[in-house]
């Protein structure tokens, strides 16, 4: 079962307060449940994720699932997809809904339903097992500097993989689209921040266990210098 938790902050912009009610209502035309982690003081996206993870290890679902307010399903029966993707890959590996990267083109060409890389992590669509939220939050309260970008929630999950060498699996289809792309409320506008491989179909026709257990490695694209300035220093 996944556990779905939606992160919010109200900026006060027309168009993303007109995305957040589209992905809520078509989350409720599909008959989809899901709980929303609200920003109201403007902390960052950090710690309202970390308040979205923390919520779903409470929910006690075995996957949970944080998206941000402008990731809307591009699929009908979203969920059915969502729980597949889960009951396909092991636990101990982070999957990422959504890429802007031309990999998961290539990886479909070869017959995969993912793309593997060490730090693929997108912050508007991560799911991970429970237990490996429990050990990612342990790991990043221990050795994150306490002045690292609180915008980074994504960045942080990519160096949790890293220091751990835990795969990410990234879907060689979306299934969620990035409404907010050229209204970014964190300053990172680009109209070019959507899906590179969109799937529209019904979800239970993708077969995610295509590719596995192996899918096709790609390379990452965070230089481990990044990783290491975000960490506490060693004494």
């Amino acid at each position: 079962m996944v556990g779905i938790y939606i992160t919010h902050f109200d900026d006060g912009n027309p168009i993303r307060r007109a995305d957040f009610m589209r992905q809520q209502m078509e989350l409720q035309r599909q008959g989809i449940g899901f709980d929303i982690v609200q920003d109201i003081t403007g902390r960052g996206c950090w710690p309202t994720a970390r308040a979205a993870w923390l919520k779903g290890i409470a929910g006690g679902t075995d996957h949970i699932l944080v998206l941000s307010d402008d990731m809307i399903p591009s699929c009908e029966n979203f969920l059915a997809a969502v729980e597949g993707m889960a009951g396909a890959v092991q636990s101990s590996a982070i999957i990422s809904l959504f890429s802007m990267r031309k990999m998961t083109k290539s990886a479909e060409a070869l017959g995969s339903s993912w793309c593997s890389t060490p730090d693929g992590c997108w912050g508007g669509s991560i799911m991970m097992a429970r237990d490996l939220v429990k050990m990612f939050l342990d790991w990043e309260a221990a050795h994150i500097r306490i002045d690292f970008n609180r915008n980074h929630d994504d960045r942080r999950v990519a160096f949790f993989a890293m220091a751990h060498k835990i795969p990410v699996f990234v879907a060689a289809r979306q299934i969620v689209q990035h409404l907010g792309a050229a209204h970014s409320s964190v300053g990172y506008s680009n109209r070019n921040r959507v899906a590179s491989n969109l799937f529209t179909g019904d979800g239970r026709d993708i077969d995610w266990t295509m590719g596995l257990p192996d899918p096709p490695k790609f390379s990452g694209t965070i230089p481990k210098e990044i990783m290491r300035n975000a960490l506490v220093p060693s004494i």
